[in-house]
């Protein structure tokens, strides 16, 4: 499983060491009217069997425990939802990175292959903790428009429309430049628990 280290840096669970010093990222809910990003020390990690399902997220393909939740978004309020319910959603996935992202992107969730079996190794989670999980290396240049009736967010060959948005809900005509930066994002639990928090609570700045 792909972890986001403390240096804003991508590390497989599966290359890691005994010894080796790591601080990997969470979301936290444990002070549910203040949820954070903290960096936790790896102390062991936990190793497991269990179905797993193929994600798209906008331009990125990513595999995880078909068991474990993913943060989406209405735009307006974040929540989580099993991977195993996700069939037939039409809400984005929040997608951020913690340390350098300026402003989340709202990609568009698309599912694909259910494999039966799998084994995972995972940093152990508080049972109200996300993992950061990166979705790639490294931030690739995107531009987001904003048109038409209700709001389309397009990213890449993406497009969602959330109804009854209105352009000046979203960020209109705003290309980004994410090169050089860290990789962006997305959030899952390894258990299910209520997430119903107004996205500005995460990221205050929008």
């Amino acid at each position: 499983m792909l972890i986001l280290t403390a240096e804003n840096t991508v590390l497989d669970t599966r290359t890691m060491k005994v010894g080796d010093e790591v601080h990997h990222g969470v979301l936290s809910f444990q002070d549910h009217q203040n949820p954070d990003f903290y960096f936790n020390v790896v102390e062991f990690l936990e190793e497991f069997s269990s179905a797993s399902i193929t994600l798209r997220i906008g331009e990125y393909e990513v595999v995880m425990p078909l068991h474990w939740s993913i943060l989406c978004t209405d735009l307006e309020y974040l929540q989580s939802i099993p991977l195993w319910e996700v069939g037939g959603k039409h809400f984005p996935v929040f997608c951020l990175n913690p340390i350098d992202g300026y402003q989340p992107e709202f990609l568009r969730l698309r599912t694909s292959t259910i494999f039966p079996q799998n084994t995972w190794t995972a940093p152990q989670l508080n049972d109200k903790d996300l993992l950061v999980v990166p979705l790639g290396e490294h931030q690739s240049p995107m531009e987001t428009v904003v048109a038409g009736e209700g709001a389309k967010v397009v990213g890449s060959d993406e497009v969602i429309t959330v109804p009854g948005k209105q352009e000046s809900d979203l960020f209109i005509d705003q290309k980004r430049k994410r090169s050089n930066k860290g990789p962006l994002c997305a959030f899952f639990s390894a258990s299910k628990f209520e997430v119903y928090k107004p996205v500005g609570d995460v990221w205050g700045d929008i």
